[in-house]
This record gives structure tokens, C-alpha cells and sequence, in this order.
């Protein structure tokens, strides 16, 4: 799983997309709920000073 964020021109906020390994299963409750809580953390620590 990688966590992509980018930043819009224009626009202050990132926008941020979770991407799958090819081989995972993303209708697997679990591997979604892991993508949820590192998405959440990273949001979380984000500096959006820069």
C-alpha cells in the first residue's frame, strides 16, 4: 500500500489517494481498515505550513 498526497494548484489542502499493491485485496475489510488508520496518521501529522 502507498499513500500519495498532492497538492492542488491553487489550493492549500493536499489531496490524498490510498494505491494498492497489484497483488492486495482491496475489498478485504482488514487491508482497508490498515489503509484507513495510515491515511488518518498521516493526514494527522501533515505540516501544512509549507
Amino acid at each position: 500500500m502507498l499513500l500519495v498526497a498532492r497538492r492542488v494548484p491553487g489550493q492549500s489542502a493536499r489531496e490524498w489517494t490510498v494505491v494498492f499493491d497489484d497483488d492486495a485485496d482491496r475489498d478485504d475489510p482488514a487491508a482497508r481498515d490498515v489503509a484507513r488508520q495510515r491515511l488518518a496518521e498521516a493526514v494527522e501529522g501533515e505540516d501544512t505550513t509549507r
